[in-house]
């Protein structure tokens, strides 16, 4: 192999860059213009080069020889940024722990892929004079840069810019750059985060021209007191010291002070404006030499930790965060601006106001939006080595921690954080520095900890993995919070608990979005609101990781995920894991956590005579707000109710109470309440829905309506009763003491026999309990009828079952006795008194399951809508009569599992026509209606792989167990399982 410079840097611990220029915050110069908000091209002094380059790509980088600068062999374009995985070269893979190449630092594999990049630039007489940079902010994994044929420098750390001083390598006219981007490099041991492992120029790259003497860094540091801000710069220079104007505007692009100078310097404000992720005002600072020009924004905000509380300017905080991988089903880590944006709006409609980048430092531009939109930034270091847990030796948590205590690796650890620190540190919305994730603990971890605090000490410091050093759990003094994932409640309270615990507390990931959930997030909110001393926490994860391969015959979307690409190592789907499906549309486990963390509650007192309603926000009074209120009886509004003097301005934290004075009729009565925006905020427009509450008033249902007909007449048979009332005859199996068949006007109305229903097709947070329920083999129970009984009672007949649930060599795990009744107007009702066999697993659901023809697709239903709901995931619906249909009931979730559920529903109407009915009658049913069985569901991989039954399969539910997040989360809670020991279901079912 004869690479085109000769000494090799990849496989070298003490080397993360050369040649290269020292780390300075980030900043794009410009002849004048104030670039705030603009594209990076509007800057007269940067050449982007995004765009199409020539491109080879090499299986393994020894094939990599010296004829590649001289433009030898075929080449081919590739766009810039991109991932040379989703442009036809090497194989997608995801893994979310274990290291995809063997684990032997500081060596990647022999056959490790190169892409190299090619391109042409041109640089003008006048720019040749000047200092010449290359820029890249972000290639993966690492890179050799050539100018004209000459190595110019290496750098690694994926997501980190890397500035060059090309200087001397540039000359006027044609100029060619070459980058070979290798796919491993030693790197990539720090880099073991659970993503897609994607390769290439993922961000923006670019030459700066900038006079030969400039200011080359510069540092905010903020304060306030009495209405007054100060802003306190630091400058450097390349060459001498420059004479400068430092010029500070407010958002409205007044100069409120101005200075002239060549050194450090502050400027004062009065009548100041505090940033914060509610009311994020900016201030534009421009540093004008006789050149060139530097504008930033930044904000003037103070965040701190006293007695344990996160404050941020004197106010105590929550997080309502998130974390973000970059990521895109095209585009895979490339990810631009407009991309971005389209996120961070997202979150914005759903009331989350912070951010944690996960695991790595975001794209610069990333900052410069939440400076704007207001949003609070855990800023964490490209630092990930959760493969040491696997890497077939001791898997305790010291082993994990082995790295974080070899001295080998210090230089590396730190040069990630320092960079990471010197980049961003300008930028308001990063209220903290992480110092990377799951790579458990050691003195580098704690060198990191100290350099940043007292480099920065006007942030906060985090890291989560310090409980990998057993007897050091509180022993970490230059941590700003106690963060954990994943806690179960009872480990939180017990932390609040015991006095010695002084730190805040936060969940740096909680709720795992995985699938059809997270369903624990209103009780984390209610913990979380429960005491100043919880910061909040983010929600794992804010996308789906997924790689989009087109549309299957039915027109579905095709996602494929781990293990779709015949990879050796990988980790499923574990990377579908959420709150948005990879393009974007919001899961519902969005719409639950948007009015979990809404910014109004309303509660009614016990005598339903006073509203009482509380502001969750942390700076905005609630006069932003329009609240409406709406009188509903049975799921139809009948009016609607205002106080007589309107709703109190209610400041942040605090709440206020109102007489409910309205007219409340008898019947299922609710008081429904909606939050608009009273205005535009820059984001969200005027009259954008921030939350509902829905407050039950009455609950009368007594009127019994009279049952008129023939008395239903009953036929024993030998397998079956038969029951005929009006123009219908039933079918009862006494084999299974099920109803089998219904016939009404010489027409079945039923496909298949109804079924005793205990299974689901397990969802993603059901992953860890389905296999002791199908150890017991919920999923194949068979009847067993021990008696029965048949007669006519009244105007009704009856016929009662004793029976039991249980599958082959298990025994029983549910008795029950099943009665039906047939009135005499061809309704029939269902009584099941069930008990547990308390030795086996909490049950997935219970119910009864009926196949009615496909032709069933118009739904009305009388639940919690519109968007599936479930014990402990329906904070976002309400009750409500909806109509909708069977087809727009399912939710495709990329890994087909249980969906579409809804909870506390009292009337159900499927039909064909106005004819041609099946009604569910009771008191707070759940139902499900679907063309996919739940054997379906269960088997298939891909939702684009899924089969329609045929039928329309309808679930009637006594309940199902909640949906949790425990497929990284803690079980399930008690409350929300089907463990009761024993339980009645009541329904009517009509056709």
């Amino acid at each position: 192999m004869s690479f085109p410079h000769g000494k090799l840097y990849h496989e070298d611990l003490t080397v993360t860059r050369v040649n290269a220029m020292r780390d300075r915050a980030y900043y794009l110069p410009s002849d004048g213009e104030n670039l705030c908000g603009k594209e990076k091209q509007s800057s007269n002094r940067l050449l982007l080069l995004n765009g199409f380059w020539d491109f080879r790509y090499f299986d393994r980088f020894y094939d990599v020889d010296g004829s590649i600068l001289a433009g030898g062999g075929d080449w081919e374009k590739i766009n810039v940024p991109s991932v040379w995985q989703m442009n036809g070269h090497d194989s997608c893979q995801y893994t979310n722990i274990a290291y995809p190449f063997p684990f032997d630092p500081p060596y990647v594999p022999f056959d490790n892929p190169c892409g190299v990049y090619r391109r042409t630039f041109t640089v003008s007489e006048e720019q040749a004079e000047q200092k010449i940079y290359f820029v890249t902010e972000g290639v993966d994994s690492c890179y050799y840069l050539f100018i004209n044929g000459e190595f110019v420098g290496y750098n690694q750390v994926t997501h980190m810019t890397c500035e060059f001083d090309v200087t001397d390598k540039v000359r006027p006219g044609e100029n060619t750059a070459v980058i070979a981007v290798l796919k491993w490099c030693d790197g990539s041991y720090f880099e073991d985060q659970d993503k897609f492992r994607f390769s290439g120029i993922i961000r923006d790259v670019y030459l700066l021209i900038r006079p030969k003497e400039h200011i080359r860094d510069f540092s905010l540091q903020t304060s306030f007191e009495n209405g007054i801000g100060k802003l306190a710069v630091s400058v450097e220079f390349i060459g001498k010291a420059l004479p400068f104007t430092a010029k500070l505007c407010d958002d409205n692009d007044v100069c409120v002070a101005q200075i002239r100078t060549s050194g450090d310097f502050t400027l004062e404000v009065n009548d100041v404006k505090l940033w914060n992720a509610e009311q994020p005002n900016l201030y534009v600072l421009s540093l004008e030499t006789k050149d060139e020009t530097i504008v930033t924004e930044f904000g003037f905000r103070n965040i701190e930790v006293k007695d344990g509380v996160v404050l941020l300017n004197g106010q105590n905080i929550k997080f309502k965060g998130v974390n973000r991988h970059e990521s895109d089903p095209l585009t895979g880590s490339a990810v631009n601006v407009e991309q971005t944006l389209t996120d961070l709006k997202l979150m914005k409609e759903h009331n989350i106001n912070a951010i944690r980048t996960s695991h790595y430092p975001d794209s610069p531009v990333f900052y410069e939006l939440c400076d704007r939109l207001g949003f609070y930034v855990i800023d964490e270091a490209d630092i990930e080595t959760h493969g040491m847990w696997w890497t077939g030796c001791d898997k305790s948590e010291n082993h994990w921690g082995r790295i974080m205590n070899d001295p080998k690796y210090e230089f590396v650890v730190l040069d990630r954080v320092k960079r990471m620190v010197m980049r961003d540190r300008n930028k308001t919305c990063v209220v903290a520095w992480s110092m990377g994730n799951e790579s458990g603990f050691g003195y580098i971890i704690e060198k990191a900890l100290k350099w940043t605090k007292t480099t920065d000490p006007t942030r906060l410091r985090h890291y989560e993995s310090t409980d990998s050093t057993p007897g050091r759990e509180n022993d970490y003094s230059d941590l700003s919070f106690k963060s954990t994932m994943y806690a179960h409640p009872d480990y939180i309270r017990e932390y609040l608990a015991d006095p010695k615990n002084d730190k805040p507390f936060i969940q740096c990931e909680y709720s795992h979005a995985m699938g059809n959930g997270p369903g624990d997030l209103e009780t984390y909110f209610g913990l979380y609101n429960s005491t100043d001393r919880i910061a909040g926490g983010f929600v794992w994860e804010w996308c789906d990781h997924a790689v989009y391969c087109g549309k299957s015959a039915d027109g579905t979307d095709i996602y494929r995920y781990g293990g779709d690409f015949n990879e050796i190592q990988h980790d499923g789907n574990f990377c579908v894991d959420g709150l948005v499906y990879p393009h974007r549309k919001p899961h519902t486990g969005l719409s639950e956590l948007k009015n979990v963390q809404r910014p109004l509650r309303f509660t009614l007192s016990d005598d339903k005579k006073t509203l009482t309603v509380r502001n969750f926000l942390d700076f905005t009074d609630s006069s932003v707000f329009d609240i409406k209120c709406e009188i509903q009886n049975n799921g139809e509004i009948i009016g609607e109710w205002a106080p007589e003097n309107g709703f109190p301005i209610i400041a942040p934290h605090d709440e206020a109470s109102v007489g409910l004075d309205a007219v409340i009729p008898s019947g299922y009565t609710h008081l429904l309440i909606k939050v608009y925006n009273k205005y535009d905020d820059g984001v969200l427009k005027k009259g954008f829905l921030r939350g509902i509450d829905q407050i039950l008033l009455c609950d009368d249902e007594s009127c019994i309506s009279e049952i008129c007909g023939e008395r239903p007449t009953v036929t024993e048979e030998h397998d079956f009763y038969s029951v005929t009332a009006g123009e219908c005859e039933f079918r009862f199996d006494k084999s299974t003491g099920m109803l089998a068949s219904v016939v009404k006007d010489k027409d079945g109305r039923l496909c298949r026999p109804c079924e005793l229903n205990i299974w689901r097709a397990p969802t993603d947070n059901d992953r860890n309990i389905s296999g002791d329920w199908r150890n017991f083999r919920y999923h194949v129970p068979m009847t067993r009828v021990y008696k029965s009984s048949c007669g006519n009672f009244n105007n009704t007949a009856e016929i009662i079952f004793d029976l039991s649930l249980a599958a082959v060599s298990r025994q029983p795990f549910v008795y029950a006795t099943v009665k039906w009744t047939v009135n005499a107007d061809a309704s029939v009702e269902c009584r099941i008194d069930a008990k547990r066999n308390m030795c086996a697993p909490y049950l997935p659901r219970f119910g009864v399951r009926f196949f009615l023809p496909k032709t069933f697709e118009d739904v009305s239903y009388r639940g919690c809508g519109p968007t599936e709901s479930y014990v402990d995931k329906h904070q976002a619906t309400y009750y409500a009569k909806f109509d909708t249909t069977v087809d727009d009931l399912f939710e495709c979730y990329i890994k087909p599992q249980e969906n579409g559920s809804h909870y506390k529903c009292r009337e159900l109407i499927l039909s064909v026509n106005e004819k041609n009915t099946f009604t569910v009658t009771g008191r707070d049913f759940s139902f499900n209606a679907s063309h996919y069985t739940q054997e379906e569901l269960a088997q298939k991989k891909h939702a684009f792989e899924l089969e329609k039954s045929g039928y329309t399969v309808v679930c009637v539910d006594y309940m199902q167990s909640g949906m949790g997040s425990a497929s990284c989360g803690p079980e399930l809670d008690k409350i929300y399982r089907l463990d009761s020991e024993s339980f009645t279901f009541d329904f009517k079912i009509m056709f």
